[in-house]
């Protein structure tokens, strides 16, 4: 007789504390986690190389598994390199444009014939064999996928042809309802083939072709082996703009991300006078600013106005996405950003969550050693219409992360707690030290406050026991989670359940969750024993 299996939460609950893929090994234990896998396995299909592996994967989607896709990854490594196709819309044979690699191929062995894709007499590529039957059979297995929402294309200096082009068409044309969120990682150069044929079919396609209900567009521009001229640019733009304005009726989040010097003013300058914006509520802006990249920093301002009677969630890095390094021969001027006119004039009145980056300028010497001053805005306008600082620019912010490359001095908290007015719920920043001083000025300072995600340097009370730590009880704090422990070397936070709890005994309700789970497997014992509690409350 076969013993009863644990429920259904209790797997989840345990599979929790371990890394995604461990479902994989645990197929065979039970008709739970053998759904769970397959769910797992075939969460996103990828079409990457033309080889017998992706052929398997279009083949097993067609036998059933399409049900379980999410998401399709493209990156088509198959497609022939620009320096023997297309550049900057002109045919060019092989060798036509010079590049500091050039010299590689003459290390590197001939490729058979049969496999490589060739140019014909029409200006035309063809493609091997098994190319052709791989898209094919891509675009027949994707019909069988009715849950795919989110499709992401990364393509550089690649030549699109036209056999791709008819694949991604396809996508459009049969995918196009379902799909919520798009990711476009390419060059300037690029941009216009990618959106404006997307544009295109959605705005003359018959009933069901193109993006109908795309919700979420994601660019990150990259940098290419070519030169960027002025007319690419300016195309690059008009696509982009073209293509928010296709969709203005249903998109409501838009990301933007660059790591080459592109001027956005004119970008931003067309969407602030659009006849009927988009209706956003989340806009995000990954860049480093500069004036090579923004050379009119209000254009940036009129267009987050023109979005304040929609937007609620606001996220500003000096950075591009994922973290990537770029180097521009200017300053970055985030900082000077935030606190120009430009921005402390603005009112956007419905912004309940706020993201902001600010990097450190070793060049600059900071008065008084901080780096928020007088400049720095007060971010909340109370809601009785007082003044405070510079006036506020947000009236219901209620969620704070603001983060920074080096971590923030006691009196840079204070300037950045008395400039929310005491109406954050949630803050999450880094701190150099956290001590009593601290503790008690967040208390005063944000005492609505009921999540706290804060990092620290150093701490004085990691030493102390806990009855000779600070004791004071604040009536007035209503916290109800919190998380706070050191930076580790991986880049995640490594929780202090001491410190989290002497934080938590000296808030007034009654029950306060402390976070104490490793997002990383810096200490694994420390992972582990998350399952005998994976979280304490006072």
């Amino acid at each position: 007789m076969s013993s009863p299996d644990l429920p259904t939460e209790l797997w989840l609950e345990i599979l929790s504390y371990l890394p995604p893929h461990y479902i994989l090994s645990l197929v065979g234990v039970n008709r739970i986690l053998f759904e769970l896998a397959l769910d797992y396995k075939y969460r996103e299909v990828q079409l990457i190389e033309d080889d017998k592996e992706t052929r398997r994967w279009f083949k097993a989607l067609c036998g059933g598994a399409g049900n379980r896709v999410k998401r399709l990854y493209v990156r088509p490594s198959f497609l022939p390199g620009m320096c023997s196709g297309e550049w900057e819309g002109e045919l060019l044979e092989e060798g036509d444009v010079p590049t500091s690699f050039a010299w590689v191929k003459t290390l590197l062995p001939a490729r058979p014939s049969a496999q490589a894709p060739n140019i014909n007499t029409s200006g035309l590529f063809d493609f091997p064999d098994s190319v052709t039957k791989l898209l094919k059979a891509a675009s027949l297995s994707l019909h069988r996928c009715p849950n795919i929402q989110e499709i992401t294309i990364v393509l550089y200096d690649h030549h699109i042809t036209h056999l791709f082009a008819s694949f991604l068409n396809s996508i459009w044309e049969n995918l196009g309802d379902r799909l919520k969120k798009l990711c476009v990682q390419t060059t300037l150069a690029k941009i216009p083939t990618i959106l404006g044929g997307i544009s295109l079919l959605t705005a003359t396609g018959t009933t069901g072709g193109g993006l109908r209900n795309l919700e979420v567009f994601d660019l990150l521009i990259t940098n290419s082996r070519f030169p960027v001229t002025q007319s690419t640019t300016k195309a690059a733009t008009t696509a982009i703009v073209d293509f928010v304005s296709t969709f203005k009726d249903t998109l409501t989040h838009i990301s933007l991300s660059s790591i080459v010097e592109y001027d956005l003013t004119p970008l931003f300058q067309s969407l602030s006078t659009l006849d009927d914006p988009p209706k956003l509520t989340k806009f995000e802006l990954w860049l480093i600013l500069c004036p090579v990249t923004l050379s009119r920093p209000s254009a940036l301002s009129k267009f987050l106005q023109s979005t304040s009677s929609t937007l609620t969630h606001l996220v500003l890095h000096p950075i591009p996405k994922f973290g990537i390094e770029v180097f521009f021969p200017h300053r970055e001027q985030m900082k000077g950003f935030i606190g120009s006119a430009d921005f402390s004039n603005l009112s956007l009145p419905f912004v309940r969550r706020l993201e902001i980056g600010m990097k450190v300028d070793w060049g600059m010497n900071y008065p008084g050693g901080y780096r928020l001053g007088p400049t720095f805005p007060s971010l909340v306008r109370p809601r009785d219409g007082a003044k405070i600082g510079n006036g506020g620019i947000f009236t219901n912010l209620r969620a704070l992360k603001f983060k920074t490359s080096t971590s923030l001095t006691f009196r840079e908290m204070e300037v950045l707690l008395q400039g929310s007015a005491g109406c954050l719920a949630e803050l999450d920043v880094w701190v150099t030290t956290f001590n009593s001083e601290l503790h008690q000025l967040l208390a005063r300072e944000a005492p609505t406050l009921e999540k706290l995600y804060l990092v620290y340097t150093t701490s004085p009370l990691c030493g102390l026991t806990i009855d000779a730590a600070d004791s004071r009880l604040y009536p007035q704090w209503k916290l109800k989670w919190v998380r706070i422990g050191n930076r580790g070397d991986c880049g995640e936070i490594h929780p202090h359940r001491f410190i989290s709890r002497v934080v938590a005994r000296s808030a007034s309700t009654s029950t306060v969750e402390i976070d104490g789970e490793y997002l990383c497997f810096c200490y694994r014992e420390s992972s582990w024993a998350g399952l005998l509690g994976r979280s304490d409350s006072l």
